[in-house]
């Protein structure tokens, strides 16, 4: 799929397995939080756990963890379905956000390094995120991720030959425009010449 990329652009959804590396940290805070309110229950004596009946006790705290659950699921599933990425020509384009929608252009032209990191879920998982570092203002280097990235080896050559191809373009161009340049320089002082000559010869008329 990533030797096609640079022939037609396409929208990239990142792997489906990231959004288990995404609901984890949730989980198992849910888990944390339903595990110490389960033992509180069964080790206090008093007739009301936090301010809760006894008998409702159970009921309230599987409640609130299941709708927490859902909500961050629902956001989570948002949030994936809305982060996708594509390559074209001239840049790689990634877009992501619920609420408010991010569109960020990375110019390959200002790339400087691209390389995988994962930490060991991802490992576990077959995934990784691209790290892509480019040149920001002032020549201070500004950090874009790329997550959930299953080939990352093929993804990270696609990138770093197109950002090859087009500095490799860039720099012949500028040649070209230099070469111009020259030449432009010297027609005026040629030219310069000739009027300096025809100036001369006129005074000695003269």
């Amino acid at each position: 799929m990533y030797a096609a990329i640079a022939m037609v652009s396409e929208r990239i959804p990142l792997d489906r397995k990231i959004m288990i590396l995404w609901c984890l940290p949730t989980a198992a805070i849910l888990l944390f939080a339903f595990i110490a309110g389960m033992a509180y229950y069964l080790i206090t004596p008093d007739e009301l756990a936090f301010g809760i009946a006894r008998g409702n006790f159970v009921f309230l705290l599987l409640a609130m963890v299941f709708t927490i659950g859902i909500v961050e699921y629902v956001w989570l599933e948002l949030e994936y379905r809305n982060f996708t990425y594509e390559m074209d020509e001239h840049e790689i384009m990634i877009r992501h956000g619920v609420i408010t929608r991010r569109n960020t252009g990375i110019p390959y032209a200002a790339i400087r390094e691209v390389k995988s990191v994962r930490n060991l879920l991802e490992r576990i998982l077959g995934l990784a995120t691209v790290k892509i570092e480019t040149s920001g203002t002032s020549n201070v280097a500004t950090e874009i991720y790329l997550p959930g990235i299953p080939n990352k080896g093929e993804l990270v050559q696609q990138i770093m030959e197109m950002v090859t191809k087009t500095k490799g373009a860039m720099g012949v161009e500028a040649r070209e425009q230099g070469m111009d340049a020259a030449q432009l320089l010297t027609d005026i002082l040629k030219e310069l010449k000739s009027i300096s000559a025809a100036l001369v010869k006129k005074a000695t008329k003269d």
